[in-house]
């Protein structure tokens, strides 16, 4: 027969912590206690499966013909309405009996209402499908501020300024110099310099550096700098110091516009590449000179009865030289006093290309042959060092007195060094020449 004596009454109140409890004949062959909940149907008796289940505490008093059911829920009633299903199984027949509790005096109350009860202020979340006792607080202490009722079941907290309590959780022992990072919403754990530099890919540099040095990109990264050789002053004096200081500059085919009070450096495309610079009106100028060019030129007058095939020297004294003149770069003419040996001297390493020589006779039987030799000193007084022919003989036979010739070579290329001596040799013919001849010589030697 169905259970009857029903404490507390079916549709009252049942706190979290209470307990129910029911009679039924000691007539069943079985019987199951089930609790019906929002998240699915609990068991909390089942004499198939051995009486009590997991979670709750059935207590039986046998008083002769009927026995006692006490039931309590071990984490407490969370449900309003918590239905409560009982079976009871007899010999050929069944009785199933349902009944409600409610975990506050009212039942019913308006939409969108908080229920509200003195024993579980505080406690209680409502839904569309009932009132549970909330698991994560179990109370709110607001301290320094004020809580204000708004109804329709809200209310306003408001903390005042400076004012409230909280716990963080903390990972690890952080040390006073480490920095705090979140690892979570509650937890934060310490992190050393270098850990937070990687955390926030921060640009690193070397610690301790020179005053006023430049910094520049140490590997490929992008974030860590190092010191330079490179010294920039507050008023922009640059410095640079290293063992191995210079400058690579792109070259480009057309000079950059001017910058007021300011030049430019720039390089020119050219072969080999020139360097320029561009003044504050716009104007370029080219910082590369020309190869060096120095033009010699000698005046003298031969023997004026030569030896046949005979070689005469500026050494003998025989060739008469008026003087030595030396154009620097090919722009100015310098005279270069007169030298005790009469030779030229070249100023600097380069090759001989051209060789001019104008000749006037005195008579018709003058002629003969100039010759030029590269002299190399030696430090050896007992020698005279070694001579080398530079360029071809120039031969002139004259025709006719008081007339002039001229002989050139050009296109050469004669290798010569600093301080080579370059001297010029005259021979008469073998038919005994009169001479008397005068001559202009005059040489270009390019630098390389």
């Amino acid at each position: 027969m169905a259970i009857d004596t029903i404490n507390p009454l079916a549709d009252s109140v049942l706190r979290p912590g209470d307990s129910f409890s029911f009679k039924v004949d000691d007539t069943y062959t079985s019987l199951t206690i089930e609790v019906i909940r929002d998240a699915g149907t609990e068991f909390a008796y089942d004499t198939t499966l051995g009486g009590s289940q997991s979670g709750y505490t059935v207590s039986i008093v046998d008083s002769g013909s009927e026995h006692t059911f006490t039931v309590s829920r071990t984490a407490g009633w969370d449900s309003d309405p918590q239905q409560i299903r009982v079976i009871e199984n007899e010999t050929g027949t069944s009785a199933t009996t349902t009944f409600s509790y409610f975990l506050t005096d009212t039942k019913l109350y308006p939409e969108g209402m908080n229920p509200y009860g003195l024993a579980n202020e505080g406690t209680l979340i409502i839904s569309d499908t009932g009132t549970k006792i909330r698991g994560d607080v179990t109370e709110i202490d607001v301290v320094g501020g004020t809580v204000e009722d708004l109804g329709v079941g809200k209310v306003r907290v408001t903390i005042a300024a400076g004012s409230g309590t909280g716990d963080v959780l903390v990972s690890g022992t952080p040390l006073i110099t480490e920095y705090a990072r979140w690892t979570d919403a509650l937890t934060i754990e310490g992190r050393t310099k270098a850990q937070t530099q990687g955390d926030l890919s921060m640009i690193v540099g070397p610690g301790t550096v020179a005053n006023d040095n430049l910094a520049r990109w140490d590997g490929t990264t992008g974030e860590l700098l190092q010191e330079s050789a490179i010294t920039c002053s507050d008023n922009g004096a640059t410095t640079i110091i290293g063992s191995d200081v210079s400058f690579i500059m792109q070259e480009r085919s057309a000079a950059p516009a001017g910058v007021s009070a300011a030049v430019r450096l720039w390089a020119k495309d050219d072969v080999p590449t020139t360097l320029h610079f561009v003044d504050d009106l716009g104007n370029d100028h080219t910082l590369s000179p020309s190869p060096a060019k120095v033009v010699f030129s000698q005046q003298g007058a031969v023997p004026t009865s030569p030896t046949a095939d005979t070689w005469y020297t500026p050494d003998d004294r025989v060739i008469n030289f008026d003087g030595l003149w030396s154009i620097a770069l090919g722009t100015a003419s310098t005279p270069v006093p007169q030298i005790y040996e009469p030779a030229f001297i070249i100023p600097f390493a380069g090759n001989l290309t051209d060789i001019d020589m104008w000749v006037r006779s005195t008579a018709s039987s003058d002629n003969g042959v100039f010759a030029l030799y590269k002299w190399t000193p030696t430090n050896d007084s007992t020698t005279v060092g070694s001579l080398t022919r530079l360029g071809a003989d120039m031969t002139f036979t004259a025709d006719a007195g008081n007339k002039s010739y001229d002989h050139s070579q050009t296109g050469l290329s004669a290798a010569v060094s600093k301080g080579d001596k370059i001297k010029i040799f005259y021979r008469g013919a073998a038919a005994a020449p009169d001479g008397g001849m005068y001559f202009t010589a005059s040489l270009t030697v390019e630098a390389t």
